[in-house]
């Protein structure tokens, strides 16, 4: 209970808090909001199928960098999109589950 206590006291939890803005809002903000947002409104309304939507555009997202970065010539920049890809499964589902359970309570579409 102490060590979970100083953790939440102490600067690091903010820093967390401000560079996963950063990292992952603007893939968010270019993919994954749209397609969620969409895949919501044609009726699949289930926080379980909008988290494997979540987790499936953050993978074809990692791996089109990864082929990016390979057909440019920066194999080292795989050690980033990795960082990514491994950070990014595990907010992207929990995310859109939360935001299409968050859009089912506002809409009522409660199935």
């Amino acid at each position: 209970m102490l060590g979970a206590s100083l953790f939440f006291l102490s600067p690091i939890f903010p820093l967390v808090a401000l560079f996963s803005v950063f990292m992952g809002g603007p893939i968010y903000l270019i993919l994954g909001g749209p397609t969620l947002f969409y895949w919501l409104r044609s009726g699949q309304n289930s926080p379980i199928s909008a988290a494997a939507l979540g987790f499936c555009v953050n993978i074809a997202f990692c791996l089109i960098a990864v082929l990016i970065a390979r057909v440019v010539g920066k194999p080292m920049e795989d050690d980033f999109v990795m960082m990514f890809m491994f950070c990014g499964s595990i907010f992207a589902p929990v995310w859109s589950a939360v935001f299409a359970f968050t859009y089912n309570y506002l809409t009522r579409n409660d199935r």
